[in-house]
Order: structure tokens, then sequence, then C-alpha cells
């Protein structure tokens, strides 16, 4: 089954992600800091009406460093918090931790696509969308996190990306 990939454009953040970043020569991106709890939060959205719903979906970043880094063992803390509701239901959550090690070396023009792993390879499990449900994503760094000891900011691009397999099109007979 073939997939895709969409935009999910940052419209609103806090902490040191008041401030846009240059990734490349033309690409808008914000700056995580580590010593400030930053977050950038998307825009609410519903699925693409192509998307198979039945089937996980993944949410990627696409992160570069601030400065060149070429020390071992180091990570950052990111969580991505997940809100959707569908008409007359309460909302739900589905919240993904990730500890993202760092390159080594990772140099500062390097992007590196990090996928928000739930532990099974992709982001959400199959079915736990409704279909007319509205979506809203926010991206996190826990840089006060013990596990977060990466510290130099790290840039991302102004967007996350949702991958998603796309929906049989095919007309079938009985």
């Amino acid at each position: 089954m073939p997939e895709t990939l969409i935009n999910l454009p940052f419209v609103r953040g806090s902490g040191s992600l008041t401030h846009t970043q240059n990734m490349g020569s033309s690409a808008d991106g914000v700056l995580f800091d580590q010593a400030l709890l930053s977050t950038m939060w998307t825009a609410p959205f519903r699925m693409p009406p192509n998307a198979d719903l039945s089937r996980p979906m993944s949410v990627y970043a696409e992160l570069q460093p601030s400065t060149d880094n070429s020390t071992s063992g180091l990570s950052a803390f990111f969580r991505l918090d997940s809100s959707f509701w569908a008409a007359d239901q309460d909302p739900q959550d589905a919240d993904v931790q990730l500890q993202f090690p760092i390159p080594n070396p990772w140099v500062f023009t390097n992007s590196t696509r990090v996928l928000f792993d739930s532990g099974l390879g992709f982001t959400y499990e199959g079915g736990l969308f409704p279909p007319d449900a509205v979506h809203g994503i926010r991206l996190r760094r826990l840089a006060a996190d013990p596990i977060d000891n990466y510290a130099q900011p790290i840039r991302c691009a102004a967007a996350l990306f949702l991958k998603y397999f796309l929906r049989c099109q095919r007309v079938c007979c009985p």
C-alpha cells in the first residue's frame, strides 16, 4: 500500500521558540533551547480524506544542531503530545516521548529526520483516530530532564511531517 508525507506547520511557540532560525539558506526553523522549556504547536487539522485510518501513522521532525558536535553519549529528550476529538466525544491524548541520541559527528549543516516512535516502529496505531476527528500536536524539548544532557540548542524545521498509508482507491465488485 503506498504512503505519503504531509507538512504540519507550527503556528505558535513558547520559551526560546519566539526566535526563528534558518535551516539552510531559505528554510524556516525554530530553536529548541537547552535552558528553557521550548514548546511548539501545530494548527488544528483533520486527517486527509485519502488517509487509511486503519493503518499506523508516523510523525517526524527534521533536526539540525546549532553547532558542530563531536562528543559521544549525548542525547536530547523530546515529548510529542497529541490530542484529538470528534463531535460529541471527549478529547483523547496519544503522547510519545523520544530520547534522541545525538549523532557523532553531527555537523551544523546536516539535518536528521527523527521518527517519534511509540516503540512499535511508528507513532500512532492504526484505528486510533475517528474519521471526523480534529487533531492538535505539541512538540516539547524536556531539557530539564536528566535524560537530556546535550547542552546545545537544536534547530527544528518549522513543521512536523505526518506519514500515512493511502486508502485503497480501487472499486471492488461483489
